[in-house]
């Protein structure tokens, strides 16, 4: 059985550069270097996975909030525009009975 030689001479064509490594102490460190750069990589992309799904879930509760507003004053200005349309003495009662025609018109779709 041949021994392998405690001495390697490592090198790496890269687009920057040419990069040497004498020795395999080197070249571990090289390849542990690697290894963290992927994981801090994977988990910066983890993190970044779980900041756009947390966003997303905010957007669409403060979209569906900002949706039931609208409609809210929606119908206050159809109940408001309907009770000014009526004469005087109707307008009180157009306001205070529960199944009015103004309070039908206001909750329509």
């Amino acid at each position: 059985m041949a021994e392998q030689d405690p001495q390697q001479d490592i090198s790496l064509e890269t687009p920057i550069g040419k990069l040497a490594a004498k020795g395999v102490r080197t070249s571990d460190l090289i390849g542990i270097i690697t290894l963290l750069g992927v994981a801090a990589t994977a988990y910066s992309s983890l993190q970044n996975a779980q900041a756009v799904t947390d966003h997303k879930i905010e957007s669409k509760a403060i979209n569906e909030s900002i949706a039931n507003s609208i409609k809210e004053g929606a119908k206050a200005q159809r109940m408001m525009t309907c009770i000014i349309s009526m004469p005087q003495e109707r307008r009180e009662k157009e306001f205070t009975e529960s199944n009015s025609f103004c309070t039908r018109m206001a909750t329509l779709p």
